[in-house]
């Protein structure tokens, strides 16, 4: 349900604020996430998980939670994140 969804959306955003190079673009209000994050995290990302672009000049993408995203799948798509932008680094 949409609470549920939600709650992911939170604990995903709550799960990467701390991570170099990564801000949360805007409050999360719903089941979704906007970040920025380095553009060379980007496409190493990709390869593991789909996901949007929201603006491709500033590295600002779309992380969507859903009815049915399990705490499991959010906590590996942030540690993939934490990982990612760790090897590297913060430039863009």
């Amino acid at each position: 349900n949409a609470r549920h969804s939600n709650q992911m959306a939170r604990l995903l955003a709550d799960m990467v604020r701390d991570v170099p190079g990564v801000t949360i673009a805007w409050p999360v209000e719903a089941n979704g996430v906007f970040a920025r994050i380095p553009k060379a995290v980007i496409p190493e990302l990709q390869k593991q998980f789909f996901f949007y672009i929201w603006d491709e000049e500033k590295g600002i993408v779309r992380w969507m939670c859903s009815f049915d995203t399990k705490e499991t799948h959010v906590r590996a798509f942030a540690e993939a994140v934490r990982k990612i932008c760790t090897a590297l680094g913060k430039e863009n």
